[in-house]
């Protein structure tokens, strides 16, 4: 118990060892999603991601059996290419420190677009446009006969046939 616990301190460190790096190296991690890490919550989740990648890291040197390949155990570059793809696997890019803000200026950007274009894909189409209004003919209304004068027989009634 005691030894894996110094064990796992130990890992702590050289994780931490390897975060110094990546800062002195001025690299610095954006959400893929575009979502600032500066929210307390994303911050939070991060700090967690970034933990879990290091342990990884280090679960995979100790497996390797302390083998005396001091270039892979010392290789502060492929710790770091590790953790990145590690991190990557999370939704995290690595960029130069200077340009992440521009660059998760432009993940939010595509984000934004891609939840657009989901949006709309999972929008039921509109309706139908209604059928134009049909032009009903009006039968024109019988004109009335004209009255009947003195000077004109009446009209002529029909026979009706005996049955």
């Amino acid at each position: 118990m005691l030894r894996s616990f110094i064990l796992f301190v130990a890992s702590l460190g050289l994780a931490a060892c390897s975060l110094s790096s990546l800062k002195t190296a001025n690299f610095s991690y954006v959400r893929s999603d575009g979502q600032d890490i500066g929210d307390p919550a994303l911050a939070q989740q991060f700090k967690q991601d970034r933990v879990a990648c290091e342990v990884e890291l280090q679960k995979g040197l100790g497996a390797s059996g302390g083998n005396s390949n001091s270039r892979q155990n010392n290789n502060v570059a492929a710790g770091s290419d590790a953790v990145t793809d590690c991190m990557e696997a999370r939704g995290y890019t690595v960029v130069l420190a200077r340009d992440a803000e521009a660059m998760q200026q432009e993940l939010a950007a595509k984000a934004a677009e891609k939840a657009r274009r989901e949006a709309e894909a999972a929008a039921p189409p509109p309706p139908p446009a209604p059928p134009p209004p049909q032009k009903v003919k009006v039968k024109p209304k019988p004109k009335p006969e004209a009255p009947a004068t003195a000077s004109s027989p009446p009209p002529a009634q029909p026979k009706s046939s005996p049955n």
